[in-house]
C-alpha cells in the first residue's frame, strides 16, 4: 500500500501567507514608527489643502488630466515643434561652415564682446569725427566689411526665398541712392 507524501518542513500555503501578511505588518508599523514626525506633518499639509479647498481642486485636475493635456499641447505643441525645427536649421548652418571660419567667428565675437564690455562702462560720448577715425582703424573697417557682405548676402537670400514665394521685392529708392545696396 502506498503512503501518502508527508510534506515535511512546508507550510500549508495559507499559513505561508498569514506569515507574510503579519511580517509585512510588523514592518509598516517599524516604518510608521520611524517615519512618525514626517507623517504627521503629512497629514497637518493634507488638512491645511483640504481646509482651503485645494485638495478637491488637485483632485479635479487629475481627474480632468486628459483634456488638460490635450489643451496643453494644442498650446504648446506648436511653438515647441518651431523652436526644435529653429535649432535644427541653425545647426545644420554651423555644420555647413568650416571649423576654422566657425573658430574664427566666435574668437572675434567673444573679443568684440570684451571690448564692448569696456566702453559700456565709459562715460564717454561718441562725436562724428571720432567715428570717421574709428572707420579708418584696420580693424573696425574689416569688421565693418564683413558685417555688411554678411548682410548683402542675407539680402540676396531673402530675395530668392520671396521670388520662389511668388512675393514682389519691395525696394525703396532712397537705399539705392545712397550707395547701401553696392549696385
Amino acid at each position: 500500500m502506498a503512503k501518502a507524501l508527508a510534506t515535511r518542513g512546508r507550510l500549508p500555503a495559507e499559513k505561508r501567507q498569514q506569515l507574510q501578511w503579519e511580517h509585512t505588518q510588523e514592518d509598516l508599523k517599524a516604518q510608521l514608527i520611524a517615519h512618525k514626525e514626517a507623517l504627521d506633518q503629512l497629514f497637518a499639509l493634507l488638512d491645511q489643502l483640504a481646509e482651503s479647498d485645494l485638495l478637491q481642486a488637485m483632485a479635479a485636475l487629475l481627474g480632468a488630466r486628459k483634456e488638460l493635456l490635450a489643451i496643453l499641447a494644442k498650446r504648446f505643441l506648436p511653438t515647441t515643434v518651431h523652436t526644435v525645427q529653429d535649432a535644427e536649421e541653425v545647426w545644420r548652418w554651423l555644420d555647413a561652415l568650416p571649423p576654422t571660419h566657425l573658430q574664427q567667428l566666435f574668437s572675434g565675437v567673444q573679443a568684440g564682446a570684451l571690448q564692448a564690455e569696456q566702453v559700456m562702462h565709459s562715460s564717454q560720448s561718441l562725436r562724428l569725427f571720432a567715428l570717421v577715425r574709428m572707420v579708418r582703424d584696420p580693424d573696425i573697417n574689416r569688421a565693418l566689411r564683413g558685417m555688411f557682405a554678411f548682410l548683402k548676402g542675407m539680402g540676396q537670400a531673402l530675395a530668392r526665398s520671396s521670388e520662389d514665394t511668388g512675393e514682389a521685392e519691395t525696394s525703396s529708392p532712397e537705399s539705392e541712392q545712397d550707395g547701401v545696396t553696392g549696385r
